[in-house]
């Protein structure tokens, strides 16, 4: 209903129209009125002309189907997003709602109520929730082009039950995160199994920098400083392209980076070997415009394998994330196989597995688990948790992990350079600490930085060999 709202301010007081349209929950407010009769039959006629059918003349024939391959031509977003649009609509909304006529999904409220029961049935919230909001915007629109009245799939308000959600919600909540020393021992299997210090690097610097996945393997020279800003991100694309981009939901942001990181970091762009490339960018964007595509041999981070430009997530998750985390080649499918070991009593006995070699079906030992459910994401959630731990204050937090905060107090807190001089120290601590704790079990590694690493904190510890005697060697992995 079309209403008028009183507005004071030190000009004097005015009025504003406030109505509804079909299809939206909120009211439409404009102010700058003189009276209050003034203002609510202005409302009230704009009440009225929303609510007036203006039908395209297809309306009546058109299906779900061919509006939605209308609506999706129309779109001009990143190509990550296109792709998740164009999946969803593919896999979910056309098979299921395509045939449908638009008059007819008009007054469908309670097939859409049904179908995303089902949804919730066969997804974890998330996916449910990304599918349902899509059949919520193409109908949105479709309301806004004149060609349905309304929208079904607007969520009714103090619907359904209240305790289910919350434990879906639980259960859809990450758990899983590791300490600092743990991160270290991870680091330092991946670097064993891919037979390089570059996972070494790459491992930490994902951890002590809270970066999402495309971050880390978009890390550039520029990168090796104690302050830099990440303004860009690598985006896998199916097609063995990258995309060069900005990083996810704009969360562009300046890090500062601990003593011990720069060093590895700088260690790490002195060392990286990229695959040989002539052309102006590289050619893992082959066919892109140039705006996606990056200068070649500017990243930090390569490929393992022969020609590979930059490090692919499904590969290095399940060849050597997986295995060194949670003890298991390819974890969490019917394939899974542990990490065997020729000698119990040797850590790095591990037994050579792959294409055409027999695994062993009684290993005389194997890797245990350091967090059984452990992903690549969940390094940035345990950033998160490290922040916390060390007393990091919340507008700091949000600003390093690039997280938005809308509240009125977030707008009022700002991050001081004290805090991040504080910040850093903290971390440089807990690096010191997580390596005094790697070489109480020994200093022997197969992995050359890492030996490094533990030889230059014993020279700078005279009593490590009092705690050598009383550990066990096999903690190592």
């Amino acid at each position: 209903m079309a209403y008028a709202e009183k507005m004071e301010a030190k000009r004097g007081t005015t009025y504003r129209a406030c109505w509804y349209v079909p299809g939206r929950k909120s009211a439409i407010k404009k102010g700058g009125f003189a009276t209050k009769k003034e203002a609510k039959r202005y409302a009230e006629e704009q009440e009225t002309d929303a609510r007036r059918l203006r039908p395209r003349a297809d309306s009546h024939q058109l299906t779900f189907r061919e509006w939605a391959q209308e609506w999706h031509a129309g779109l001009d977003l990143e190509p990550s997003t296109m792709r998740n649009y164009t999946s969803i609509l593919q896999n979910h909304l056309i098979p299921h709602w395509g045939e449908w006529k638009m008059k007819d999904l008009e007054s469908a409220d309670q097939a859409v109520a049904v179908w995303k029961k089902k949804l919730l049935e066969d997804y974890a919230d998330g996916t449910a929730s990304g599918i349902s909001s899509k059949l919520f915007t193409i109908l949105s629109d479709a309301v806004d082009q004149g060609i349905i009245y309304r929208n079904p799939a607007i969520a009714k308000r103090r619907r359904g039950k209240v305790a289910p959600k919350r434990k879906r919600q639980r259960e859809a909540r990450y758990e899983h995160i590791v300490n600092p020393t743990e991160v270290f021992l991870i680091a330092e299997r991946c670097a064993y199994l891919s037979g390089r210090d570059d996972e070494f690097v790459m491992i930490l610097a994902t951890y002590w920098l809270g970066l999402r996945w495309g971050e880390q393997v978009g890390l550039t020279d520029e990168c090796v400083s104690t302050t830099f800003r990440l303004d860009h991100q690598l985006y896998e694309h199916p097609g063995k392209r990258w995309y060069w981009k900005e990083p996810k939901s704009g969360s562009e942001r300046d890090l500062d980076v601990p003593p011990f990181l720069a060093g590895l970091l700088d260690h790490q762009l002195r060392s990286v070997t990229h695959p040989h490339a002539h052309e102006e960018w590289c050619p893992c964007g082959d066919g892109l415009e140039d705006k996606y595509r990056h200068s070649p041999g500017s990243t930090l981070f390569c490929g393992i394998g022969e020609g590979e430009y930059h490090q692919k997530a499904g590969p290095f998750r399940d060849q050597y994330f997986y295995p060194a985390a949670r003890g298991e080649f390819y974890g969490g499918t019917s394939q899974a196989a542990p990490v065997a070991l020729s000698d119990p009593e040797d850590v790095w006995s591990v037994l050579p597995t792959g294409k055409g070699i027999t695994r062993p079906s009684a290993p005389a030992g194997q890797w245990e688990a350091i967090c059984p459910d452990l992903t690549v994401h969940g390094l940035r959630h345990s950033h998160r948790a490290l922040l916390e731990e060390v007393g990091t204050p919340k507008v700091l937090m949000d600003d390093r992990m690039g997280h938005a905060d809308p509240s009125i107090s977030a707008r009022y807190s700002h991050v001081t350079p004290a805090m991040r001089r504080d910040l850093v120290e903290r971390l440089q601590e807990r690096w010191e600490e997580s390596v005094a704790a790697r070489s109480a079990m020994n200093l022997e590694s197969p992995v050359p930085l890492v030996r490094a690493v533990l030889e230059a904190h014993s020279r700078s510890t005279p009593d490590l060999e009092s705690r050598r005697s009383d550990s066990k060697r096999g903690m190592v992995a």
